[in-house]
């Protein structure tokens, strides 16, 4: 069974080296999502253009995944297809239709932080070349 993405973040940020946040990251390697979320992370050159997360309700039941937010909402906001108020509002609604775990991973993602001391560099020690720095 393979891990979700918010728990591998959380078990890298409670690891302080560089070595053991590897080890995890080489540990779950095959994850694409979870490559995917550091690539948009840690990326420089792939921007969302929102400053600030919008506050959001949490709808009852998630109608929609992470993968998908990360295909779809984060592309257009990247490539800006979506801006300005119309981009927050759209956040605003992936954010809503998530799991609680997920919307959190989604908003590291869009902040370009992922709080868990992971460098494009480690990153990269781990999948070859997957942030251009």
């Amino acid at each position: 069974m393979m891990k979700d993405v918010k728990t591998i973040i959380d078990q890298l940020a409670s690891e302080s080296g560089r070595n053991a946040k590897i080890a995890i990251l080489e540990e779950n390697k095959s994850n694409e999502l979870l490559k995917e979320v550091i690539r948009l992370a840690l990326d420089p050159f792939t921007n969302f253009y929102i400053k600030k997360i919008p506050e959001y309700l949490p709808k009852s039941s998630p109608s929609s995944s992470l993968e998908d937010a990360l295909g779809t909402l984060l592309p257009d906001l990247a490539n800006r297809v979506v801006t300005g108020n119309l981009a927050i509002d759209a956040l605003r609604d992936t954010l809503a239709s998530l799991s609680e775990a997920e919307a959190e991973v989604l908003k590291l993602v869009v902040a370009k932080d992922l709080k868990c001391g992971v460098q494009a560099s480690t990153a990269n020690k781990v999948w070859q070349n997957l942030v251009l720095v």
